[in-house]
């Protein structure tokens, strides 16, 4: 506020510059919808890489046509996504559920439930073991995710929690089981068995010795032989010689021998043998033997002491749990309909309204254009497949003018030949908008889940990612299309269409992928499903519905501050200032049509534009236009022979 000068002398006042820049939003977020075999259900997941895909969501699956569609975003240039997994409830055992399972006391009671983070079958490949912590009164949690073959699986991701307690009397310990698991666990959540309130100590996982090894009195011996059998295979000698001079060289030794005793047993490389506290007498110990991915463990001791007893160590008495208990229960569930692909506002949202309190830009429904037969898939079946799509694409299509978000949409693999699919957008007018786009053909990709076989998928995906490769290094402005419009990525195109066939299906809006020998394959259109050459859009083209909706965004975001300041001329001269700017620097980039600013864009916020009637309502009116640049679309070359020219 103004000083209020009270002595004769200099003042010096900080007055505010009344710029507010206006930064353009992003261009190129997608929004991708679709089956994952994990990750959580109806919950916008952002990813910056396939990376985080594969963390989140799983990775690439063969019954997820959005996982593919994401790995072709970044493939080709994508580097902000959201994702948002969706899942019918299914039946029977493929319903979907979370995995779980109660680990045990010593006794068979109930410890604690644990349950698999998010729904899925995924979960089902979780184990948990039980460790032997230093404190009697505590324990080690282990949590693995195993993958890989079922007779050799291998520790995908395992974490670890070291010193829990589960004693109901400490829950504000940090290391209360619930507060430490919960909090940091992304594999899974932990809980009290249903009707009991107080978990106590579970019971450790394995083999633990019943008979304690006295540190310093290990057996005098030239030979330490051990007994292994193994899930009802034949016992199996583990010898090796001399005395070990302590209880760790002890179960090093016994770890070593037992990881490469059973050759027709991998899993058993993952053996652990640890040495762990005896609670009774502190000078003494014991050895927990872990088994890692297997289980049916029993341990035999021979010729351990002089006298070929088992006095020093004892496993033959010892109580024997599973080596890792196993969570079960979870199921996939169905692949999506249209129900759960457009979701609920209700509550914080599900399916696409997941997305509400995101700012995507692309909108892709890979899963609409696969019509493979398929039980599980509700757009396999001919007779709901008109229902399902028009549900889909019309819902879609409301939220994407409702967000200024463009829809990317998939041609259904049933359409073999250009002709197919002018029949289909004959009978499937709905889906022409302004805001939607529909690319053709489909693309055939190197499938990984299948040793590399081609893979036909939607082009969505792959031309999301486009987009945000091109608005990188060109512009929003600058139509995703022509030669520099790779394909990366791409094996072959569903369909190789010819010049004359690309002329039948670009009157009718729809932008072809073509394969040029010099250029590979590119995408070849760039217009709206409204820019047909029957329609008179102002939106017919792809940069130019795009650049409408960046502008909107930007100047909405932009003028926010606005918002209760005095409604008149200063007001307005400060508007008219920072979109006058914005709009500049866009002009400068090659934004806009015209050699002059003038040409290219006008702002308009004055009297004209707010009357003193508008000024009673509150309201401020602010024009502005601009004059896009639309792509050169046909390059017409004229040629003319000349007969000779005189010389003047």
């Amino acid at each position: 506020m103004p000083t209020a000068p009270t002595f004769p002398g200099m003042y010096v006042e900080e007055v505010p510059s009344g710029v507010h820049p206006i930064v353009g939003v992003p261009t190129a977020i997608a929004a991708f919808i679709g089956w994952f075999p994990r990750g959580p259900m109806n919950s916008p997941e952002e990813v910056l890489s396939f990376a985080d895909v594969e963390r989140t969501f799983g990775g690439l699956h063969k019954d997820s046509d959005t996982s593919f569609a994401l790995q072709q975003y970044f493939l080709n240039g994508g580097a902000r996504a959201y994702v948002v997994r969706v899942a019918a409830p299914g039946a029977g055992a493929a319903a979907l559920g979370r995995a779980h399972v109660d680990v045990l006391q010593a006794d068979g009671a109930g410890a604690f439930t644990v349950r698999a983070r998010d729904e899925g079958a995924w979960g089902n490949d979780l184990r948990v073991q039980v460790l032997v912590a230093t404190d009697p009164a505590r324990f080690d949690l282990v949590i693995s995710l195993l993958g890989g073959d079922a007779g050799n699986p291998t520790v995908l991701r395992q974490e670890t929690y070291r010193g829990l307690t589960a004693d109901s009397t400490k829950t504000d310990d940090p290391l209360y089981l619930t507060t430490a698991v919960n909090a940091a666990s992304e594999l899974v959540t932990v809980g009290p068995v249903t009707g009991a309130n107080t978990p106590s100590q579970p019971a450790a996982s394995g083999l633990v010795s019943s008979a304690v090894v006295d540190k310093g009195a290990l057996p005098d011996t030239n030979t330490l032989g051990v007994t292994v059998t193994i899930q009802g295979l034949p016992p199996r000698p583990i010898t090796f010689p001399g005395k070990p001079d302590s209880v760790e060289t002890l179960a090093a030794a016994f770890q070593s021998a037992l990881r490469t005793a059973v050759a027709n047993k991998p899993v058993w490389s993952q053996a652990v043998v640890r040495v762990v506290p005896d609670n009774a007498d502190p000078t003494k110990s014991r050895l927990q033997v872990l088994p890692g991915a297997a289980s049916g463990l029993t341990v035999t001791v021979e010729n351990l002491g002089d006298d070929h007893t088992a006095t020093a160590l004892n496993l033959n008495g010892a109580t024997t749990h599973a080596g890792a208990v196993a969570l079960a229960g979870g199921g996939d569930g169905a692949h999506p309909g249209a129900d759960e692909l457009v979701g609920s506002e209700v509550g914080t949202g599900s399916g696409m309204f997941a997305l509400e309190n995101t700012d995507f830009t692309l909108l892709c429904l890979p899963s609409l254009g696969n019509q493979s037969a398929s039980d599980n898939d509700p757009f396999a079946s001919a007779g709901t497949l008109d229902a399902e799509y028009s549900k889909a694409v019309g819902n879609a299509i409301a939220y994407c003018r409702r967000k200024r978000a463009l829809l990317l949409l998939d041609p259904p693999d049933s359409l073999p030949s250009p002709t197919a699919l002018r029949n289909w957008l004959q009978s499937h007018s709905y889906v022409r908008d302004e805001y939607s786009a529909l690319y053709y053909p489909r693309l055939a990709i190197a499938d990984p889940t299948r040793n590399y076989l081609p893979r036909s998928v939607g082009p969505s995906g792959t031309i999301a990612g486009l987009m945000a490769r091109i608005d990188a290094a060109r512009g929003v402005w600058k139509a995703p299309a022509g030669t520099e419009a790779k394909l990366f990525g791409v094996q072959d195109l569903g369909y190789d269409l010819t010049d004359p066939e690309n002329g039948t299906l670009n009157p009718i809006a729809v932008n072809c992928l073509r394969s040029f020998p010099a250029y590979g394959q590119v995408s070849w259109g760039a217009r709206t499903l409204a820019g047909g050459d029957a329609a008179s859009s102002d939106y017919k083209y792809v940069p130019v519905r795009r650049l409408a909706n960046f502008l909107e965004s930007s100047l909405l975001i932009g003028l926010k501050w606005a918002v209760f300041e005095p409604n008149d001329e200063p007001l307005w001269s400060q508007i008219r200032l920072n979109i006058g700017s914005f709009m500049h620097g866009l002009f400068v980039q090659g934004a806009f049509a015209g050699r002059t600013p003038k040409e290219a864009y006008l702002v308009r916020c004055d009297s004209t534009t707010t009357t003193t009637t508008d000024q009673g309502l509150g309201v401020v009116n602010v024009l502005v236009g601009f004059a896009p640049v639309r792509p050169a679309e046909f390059v017409i070359i004229r040629l003319q022979q000349l007969a000779g020219q005189t010389q003047s």
